[in-house]
């Protein structure tokens, strides 16, 4: 055995073993309650008495027997850390700061990495804490540890379940069933992490993983006589169901879904409801603070997601209202309007019909009601009163938006009296007008409520003066920009599609180079390659993706395409035409190509210069085009690639010849 300086880095175990080591990996020799009393000590730093301490350890021994016993672990100990242990005649304690500085503790690197590397931390077998100390003549100090222990794998197990709910929710399922897992193994007979452990496996297709999980747990649970009949069958409904639902296809040897017609569909490979949210990691963790300073705080606070067309505006709510809900929050949700709205209060509705079976409600009167009634006649289901009453109210009431300004506020105040509320609305600034009045209204009546206000920011200019109130209210919340993906976040992406986990950089370098990192347009890539090559394989790495493979257009700017004039969708043609070819080429060189002048688009199209720059103008607001250098030029090669497949052949050809001599130097002088 060694005897180690006082200034040597040690690192002290009391997770799987008590032991202490050197730097160089050499045990330190330690009476057995001199190294109980530093267990002790570098748990509980103190200071302690010595009187406590001495009972703690030596309860067995008369006073003065117990107190010479701990003046020698004391001794002991004082030749081991030094200037890090504080003794004197009455209390002792150790120098946390100085020890964790100069040397390490397993349950002191558990508890600093918990909230920030939750994983990381429960790797620490804190579900041993002390396991091995068998002090049968200090029965205080093995009470202290069965406690400490217990409050370990308490703090474990909910660090473990927050990251199985947020992995669930970004649809990480190697994450969640890691976590799952993870916490199986510290408590052996957790129903809650066997089904969780389970349905990842399922998602992950690793049905053998699954199945082996599940029977195992039931075995352990069985051997040991635990477990309440109720828990034992969602662990079996948990099996059924991968008995029911999941087996390999003959024709693609790939898990299906079972069908009501015969026969098998194979699930599609690049379905985004299975792929794992992305290099979202600030975006994600700058949302999820607000939710839970609002939780705290009980303030209601406003969020919107910044981002173009396809930079995944809409997956992350939806993901982040997954996480809340499953952190005990009521999400109210309003999905993505048509492009023209034409329903009043439609955006309410949907809301309303959210909370319809909220046991909150219970406390509004039947004024409130019958006003929310009027939008969501499902109320009538839960409470039949509703029918028997001879009110009349009607949308088109000139009272009927105060009245329900009132009532959807009463409604949100009883909810968030009792959990923090959630209020996720998709594409907000195309919401009709009567919804926006009622919400901002709803918004500003709750501020003191724990409210999240979870918004997707606009697209384009235009929406801002569709509906200018709820614009200035997107402005003054928090703005959460969301990032184009890195070439390596799509390598990650093509190999949780695939399941091959390594040569697919070429291939994800060609794809980022044709989609600029654009999340949808990088899933509409993979989804067109899958129509032409067949499913994911290895065989695709041996493939170039060809240069005019460019993804469809998002629907949002599809619409706006395709409700142009045909004046100004020409002008439009004409800026894509200048720009050929649209895909692939890289950013860069995207944003330096040249726009067309005023005069230019003048002569193209014969109209007056102040023609030309009200039409720019309307493409800029509808994001399909942008200001440059004293004209105008297309915004997006997926824009220009629609153009140039779509419409007339000879309005196209027309089009480049006229394009050709004026923008020739040659014939311009």
């Amino acid at each position: 055995m060694h005897s180690a300086s006082p200034h040597a880095g040690l690192q002290l175990q009391l997770c799987g073993g008590l032991s202490l080591w050197t730097g160089e990996r050499q045990r330190v020799a330690l009476p057995r309650k001199a190294a109980a009393l530093l267990a002790y000590l570098m748990v509980e730093p103190g200071p302690h008495t010595r009187a406590f301490l001495a009972t703690l350890l030596w309860a067995e021994s008369d006073e003065a027997h117990a107190a010479m016993s701990l003046r020698q672990a004391l001794s002991k100990l004082r030749d081991l850390c030094g200037e890090r242990l504080l003794a004197d005649r009455t209390v002792v304690s150790i120098r946390r700061e100085l020890f964790d500085a100069e040397c390490r503790c397993d349950v002191h690197q558990f508890l600093a990495q918990l909230d920030t590397h939750p994983l990381d931390a429960c790797a620490i077998d804190v579900h041993l804490f002390l396991n091995d100390v068998q002090s049968e003549d200090a029965q205080a100090f093995l009470h202290w540890s069965d406690r400490t222990r217990a409050r370990l794998v308490r703090l474990a197990v909910t660090a473990l379940a927050r990251t199985v709910q947020d992995a669930l929710a970004r649809r990480d399922h190697a994450m969640a069933r890691m976590a799952a897992e993870r916490w199986l193994e510290m408590v052996p007979h957790s129903t809650d992490a066997a089904c969780l452990a389970i349905d990842a496996a399922i998602m992950l297709r690793d049905d053998a993983r699954a199945r082996a999980i599940g029977e195992q747990f039931l075995r352990d649970i069985v051997h040991d006589g635990g477990g309440h009949h109720a828990d034992v069958e969602r662990v079996r409904g948990a099996l059924q169901r991968l008995d029911s639902v999941r087996w390999s296809t003959p024709g693609f040897g790939t898990p299906a879904v079972r069908t009501p017609v015969a026969g098998t569909r194979p699930i599609p490979t690049s379905a985004p409801s299975t792929i794992a949210l992305l290099e979202r990691k600030a975006s994600w963790s700058a949302v999820c603070g607000t939710f839970d300073e609002i939780s705290r705080n009980g303030r209601s606070a406003a969020v919107t997601l910044v981002g173009g067309i396809g930079a995944g505006r809409t997956r992350l709510m939806q993901d982040l209202s997954a996480l809340f809900g499953m952190r005990g929050a009521v999400v109210l949700a309003a999905a993505s309007p048509p492009h023209v709205p034409v329903v009043p209060f439609g955006a309410v509705a949907a809301l309303v019909r959210h909370m319809t079976q909220q046991p909150a409600l219970g406390g509004l009167n039947e004024g409130a009601l019958q006003t929310l009634r009027v939008l969501a006649p499902e109320l009538e289901e839960r409470f039949p009163g509703l029918r028997r009453s001879n009110a009349q109210l009607s949308a088109t009431d000139t009272t009927f938006v105060i009245r329900l300004q009132e009532a959807l506020t009463q409604a949100v105040q009883l909810i968030a009296d009792d959990v923090t509320v959630v209020v996720a609305l998709d594409d907000a600034m195309w919401y009709d007008r009567e919804s926006a009045t009622v919400l901002q209204a709803v918004a500003l009546r709750t501020m003191e409520h724990p409210v999240l206000w979870l918004l997707t920011g606009a697209d384009d200019s235009s929406q801002e003066r569709h509906n200018p109130s709820w614009a200035e209210f997107v402005r003054q919340s928090r703005s959460v920009e969301l990032a184009p993906l890195s070439v390596e976040a799509i390598e990650q992406m093509l190999c949780e599609l695939s399941r091959i986990p390594q040569g697919w950089r070429v291939l994800a370098e060609q794809v980022h180079h044709g989609s600029h990192g654009v999340p949808g347009y990088v899933l509409s890539t993979v989804q067109r390659l899958e129509e032409q090559w067949g499913a994911m394989s290895i065989e695709w790495q041996e493939r170039s993706l060809p240069a005019t493979r460019v993804p469809p257009l998002a629907t949002r700017m599809q619409q706006h395409v395709e409700s142009l004039d045909e004046v100004t969708r020409t002008v439009l043609l004409s800026l894509a035409m200048v720009m050929e070819q649209g895909h692939p080429v890289p950013e860069a060189e995207w944003h330096g190509r040249s726009a067309l002048t005023l005069d230019q688009l003048s002569h193209i199209h014969g109209i007056s210069r102040l023609r030309a720059g009200i039409l720019g103008q309307r493409l800029v607001e509808l994001g399909l085009a942008v200001e440059s250098d004293g004209g105008f030029r297309c915004v997006s090669p997926v824009v220009v690639e629609y153009l140039l497949r779509n419409g007339s052949a000879l309005v196209r050809d027309e089009l480049r010849r006229i394009l050709a001599v004026i923008t020739d130097p040659a014939m311009s002088r």
